[in-house]
C-alpha cells in the first residue's frame, strides 16, 4: 500500500529527528506529576474477576480503550497479547476496556447478546487478558478518550504515567520501555 509506506517512513523521520525520545523524555517527567487514574465503572467482566483500579495498587496496569468495530484496535490486540505474556508474572495487569453500544456490524443487539458476542470475539482472537465491558461512555469522559485505540499505562502508585493514542511504531517502542522501567520501580 503506498500510504502505508509514506506513513512508515514519515514515523522514521520522526524518530530520526528525536520525536521519540521526546515521548521519552514527558514519560520520565511523569513520575513526578500526581495524576491519579480515575477509576472505571464496569459493568460486566470477561475472563476477569471484578478488580477496581485501586485493589491493582502495587501492579502496574495497562488500560487499553477498544471497540470491536475499531480495525487499529484489532491490530493492536496481538501486541498487547504479547505484553502480557512477556509480563503478567513480573507486575503487568493488561485490561481491554470496551463498551456496550447496542450493535454489531449494524446489527442491534441487546446488553446480553452483545456480551455474548464480546465473549467470542475474545476467544476467537485467543486473547489471553481480561476484558472489561461498560454500560456507556463514561469511562471514555473521565479519561479524556476521543479515540480509538488509546492507551494508558497505570504505575505502581495508580498514576497515570503514559498515554497512546492510535497505534504506530513510535507508540509501541516507547510503551515497551515505559512497561520496564515501570516494572523495575518499586
Amino acid at each position: 500500500m503506498p500510504a502505508a509506506h509514506v506513513y512508515d517512513d514519515a514515523l522514521d523521520r520522526l524518530v530520526e529527528q528525536g520525536h521519540g525520545d521526546a515521548a521519552w523524555r514527558a514519560f520520565e517527567a511523569s513520575a513526578n506529576a500526581d495524576a491519579s487514574a480515575p477509576e472505571i465503572a464496569i459493568a460486566e467482566w470477561i475472563d476477569q474477576k471484578p478488580v477496581t483500579l485501586a485493589a491493582l495498587r502495587g501492579q502496574v496496569v495497562l488500560l487499553d480503550f477498544w471497540a470491536t468495530w475499531c480495525g487499529p484496535c484489532q491490530v493492536t490486540m496481538p501486541k498487547l497479547k504479547t505484553l502480557h505474556e512477556r509480563y503478567k508474572d513480573k507486575g503487568l495487569m493488561v485490561i481491554g476496556l470496551t463498551q456496550l453500544y447496542g450493535r454489531v456490524r449494524n446489527a442491534p443487539l441487546t446488553p446480553g447478546e452483545e456480551i455474548g458476542y464480546l465473549r467470542a470475539f475474545k476467544k476467537e482472537q485467543h486473547l489471553p487478558y481480561g476484558f472489561a465491558v461498560a454500560a456507556d461512555e463514561a469511562n471514555d469522559a473521565r479519561y479524556g478518550v476521543r479515540n480509538l485505540p488509546t492507551t494508558f499505562l497505570i504505575d505502581r502508585k495508580g498514576r497515570i504515567r503514559f498515554i497512546a493514542v492510535g497505534v504506530n511504531e513510535l507508540n509501541d517502542q516507547t510503551l515497551d520501555k515505559a512497561i520496564k522501567q515501570l516494572l523495575a520501580e518499586q
